[in-house]
C-alpha cells in the first residue's frame, strides 16, 4: 500500500493522496479488469463521504447518529482501464472536497 502512495504521490507531484484515495481506485480498476468490463461504457465508484467535522455549527454532543453524504466518481471505461492511476486517485479525492 505504501509503494502504491508512494507512486501516486510521484506521478502527480505535489498532492498527497490518502490510503482510501489509493485503494478505492486501486480496487475499483481491479474490479473494472476482472469483470471484463465495456471500455466505452461509464464506470461508477459511489463514495459515502463524512461530513462531520465540516458542519457549522457543529452536531450537538451526545449525537452519535450518521453524519455523511453521498457521491460518486464517473469515468469512461477505457479512462479507467488505460489511464494512470493517479488520475484516477485524483478524481476521488475531488470527488471527497465537493461531496458537500
Amino acid at each position: 500500500m505504501s509503494l502504491m502512495k508512494e507512486s501516486g504521490n510521484h506521478e502527480a507531484s505535489n498532492e498527497s493522496f490518502t490510503t482510501l484515495e489509493v485503494l478505492a481506485a486501486y480496487v475499483w480498476r481491479s474490479r473494472f479488469r476482472a469483470l471484463n468490463l465495456n471500455s466505452d461504457g461509464k464506470a461508477i465508484l459511489g463514495l459515502a463521504v463524512g461530513i462531520r467535522h465540516l458542519l457549522k455549527p457543529p452536531l450537538p454532543d451526545g449525537y452519535y447518529g450518521n453524519a455523511f453524504v453521498s457521491s460518486h466518481v464517473v469515468l469512461v471505461g477505457k479512462d479507467l482501464n488505460e489511464g494512470p492511476l493517479s488520475a484516477v486517485v485524483k478524481l476521488i479525492k475531488e470527488c471527497k472536497k465537493v461531496a458537500f
